[in-house]
């Protein structure tokens, strides 16, 4: 993916985030996989690294703010 594949990854993404707003489970879980790895191989990528960007990018988005959660908990303590 380079810069002339960022109008295809933000259509993507935004196919997936209207997927899990749509569809009524917790965090859009199931759906906003499903929604992201068939708009990317609408795209033109491959099933299986589709399946692994996008565990990858909910990993990712999922557990980043974590440790800033953490430090500002400790921070708001003392």
């Amino acid at each position: 993916a380079g810069p002339a594949d960022a109008p295809a990854l933000l259509a993507a993404y935004l196919a997936g985030a209207t997927a899990g707003a749509a569809v009524p489970v917790p965090g859009g879980i199931g759906s906003t996989e499903a929604a992201l790895v068939a708009a990317l191989a609408a795209g033109g990528i491959a099933p299986g690294p589709a399946l692994h960007a996008v565990l990858v990018f909910r990993a990712v988005t999922f557990w980043a703010p974590v440790p800033v959660g953490v430090l500002a908990c400790r921070t708001l303590r003392r």
